[in-house]
This record gives C-alpha cells, sequence and structure tokens, in this order.
C-alpha cells in the first residue's frame, strides 16, 4: 500500500470516529512521543546482545510491532501530506549523513561538511 492510501486510511479513520478534533500537530506530537517511549521501555534494561536477540521472543516480537505500528501511525496522522514532504526529507536526512564525513566520524558530520555533495543522490 502506497503511504498516501495509508494517511487516507488513517484520516478516515479518526474522522469516523471524530478524532479530528483532536489530532492538532501538538497532539499528535505528544502521543507519537509517548508511543516511542512505549517501544523504549521494551529495550530499556537489556544488554545489547538481549536487544539483537529479541527476535527469537515471539511475545516481546509482538510488542515491538505493536509499538512500531503506534510509532508510524502518529508519524503519518502529523503530516498532511506524507508522500508530498517524503522525498525532501528523504534528502535532507542523505545530505546531512553523507558517507564520507558520517562513517568516517561515526558522529552527526559538521554541517560545512555538506558543501561537498554527491553526484548523485541514491533516492
Amino acid at each position: 500500500m502506497e503511504i498516501h492510501n495509508i494517511h487516507k486510511r488513517l484520516r478516515d479513520f479518526a474522522e469516523a470516529r471524530n478524532w479530528q478534533q483532536f489530532h492538532s500537530p501538538k497532539n499528535l506530537t505528544m502521543a507519537l512521543a509517548a508511543e516511542a517511549a512505549e517501544l523504549l521501555e521494551i529495550f530499556q534494561w537489556l544488554t545489547e546482545e538481549q536487544s539483537k536477540n529479541i527476535t527469537e521472543s515471539e511475545k516481546d516480537m509482538s510488542l515491538i510491532k505493536q509499538e512500531i505500528a503506534d510509532v508510524f501511525i502518529y508519524l503519518a496522522r502529523l503530516s498532511p501530506d506524507t508522500s508530498s514532504h517524503m522525498p525532501a526529507s528523504l534528502i535532507h536526512y542523505y545530505l546531512n549523513y553523507l558517507i564520507q564525513t558520517a562513517f568516517i566520524s561515526q558522529s552527526v558530520p559538521d554541517r560545512l561538511n555538506l558543501l561537498i555533495l554527491p553526484n548523485s543522490l541514491p533516492i
């Protein structure tokens, strides 16, 4: 299913329940943060090794999938036209994490390094 179809279905779902009145950017952002925290809570006290092996637990994976879905839903609801914002967001992300700066230094690249643009974007 394409992202604009998902966005429409989520909007229709909210409208059918009269939830639009509660879906302000502030409320959606707060709900997104709460759902992201619920996802974080699953991993909070695990070791690195335990977090990598969590896929072995059906119970944990069920919880993780639900929380990821909740996060996605609020992200999609937050953007009034997700499909038109996505390409620009991907380009912004790509430019902020260029291989020659992000991989070598393993940190957020210096903004001045963004002047070194690649020949083509992989998107």
